[in-house]
């Protein structure tokens, strides 16, 4: 498969699909790329590009937005780890905590509220209505969003 040719005909796809200026992948990740045995195929592959796509608001795509099956599962891992944390786990409050989860993802990958809002096609407005329904906070040290925890 010829991995460096296909990556970057789907990432100028998404871009334009995206609006987005031309990115380009750097040799880390192509080199990440490489190294991956990709079961899925070419289908795989497509939804890495995509999803490195989405997140990454850089002109290049790094090796750390290329985000493969095994690591995309330690992430589903951490929501559902949380999820058993909670008392309930009815449809909303799953949802809910997914919706938290991608906000502060989101958010903590984002330079600002407004650049979050963009990528996640929402308004401003709206984000800011979000991030004040699940009490999320950037932190004073860490400059990273979390959330406010009520303090025992």
């Amino acid at each position: 498969m010829d991995i460096p040719l296909l990556a970057r005909s789907f990432l100028q796809h998404f871009n334009r699909k995206l609006g987005k200026a031309d990115q380009t992948i750097s040799s880390a990740a192509i080199a990440k790329l490489y190294n991956s045995s990709w079961p899925g195929n070419v289908r795989e592959l497509k939804n890495v590009i995509e999803r490195a796509s989405v997140l990454s608001d850089s002109d290049e795509i790094g090796a750390d937005a290329i985000l493969l099956s095994h690591e995309t599962t330690s992430h589903g891992n951490r929501i559902n780890s949380g999820l058993a944390k909670g008392s309930t786990n009815s449809l909303k409050d799953i949802v809910g905590f997914y919706e938290r989860e991608i906000l502060l993802d989101t958010l903590n990958s984002s330079p600002s509220i407004r650049k979050a809002a963009q990528r996640l096609s929402i308004s401003h407005t709206a984000l800011l209505k979000k991030i004040e329904k699940y009490k999320l906070q950037c932190g004073n040290k860490t400059n990273r969003w979390i959330k406010n925890e009520p303090q025992n």
